[in-house]
């Protein structure tokens, strides 16, 4: 069964603020690699932004010329999905597997 994927797109594919930034942004091929394959797999992709309107059409741009997989593209809104490709997410389930630290503790107020 199809999984729909939300896939950060600063940060997390290249960082771009500015139509010149979105033009020359270098892609990260590790990420493509996955989202590509995740799409060639049936899964639902949409690249999600909080970029404003005005870089739309910088953005299709780069994801085309970097032969980026995607099914539609979400500018200024957290969209619902199965799961998320984030550079700054964190997993509350894995991350203190994953890092080894222990959990913070939370003081009453």
């Amino acid at each position: 069964m199809a999984k729909l994927f939300a896939v950060d797109l600063d940060g997390t594919q290249h960082p771009c603020w500015t139509v010149e930034q979105c033009l020359r942004a270098e892609a990260r091929e590790d990420v493509i690699f996955l989202i590509n394959d995740l799409y060639r797999n049936g899964h639902i992709i949409v690249i999600w932004t909080a970029r404003r309107e005005v870089l739309r059409t910088a953005t299709e741009y780069w994801l085309k010329k970097n032969k980026v997989f995607y099914h539609a593209i979400d500018m200024g809104h957290k969209i619902g999905a199965n799961a998320y490709i984030d550079d700054r997410a964190i997993n509350s389930v894995d991350s203190v597997s994953y890092t080894h630290l222990p959990l913070p503790t939370i003081s009453p107020v």
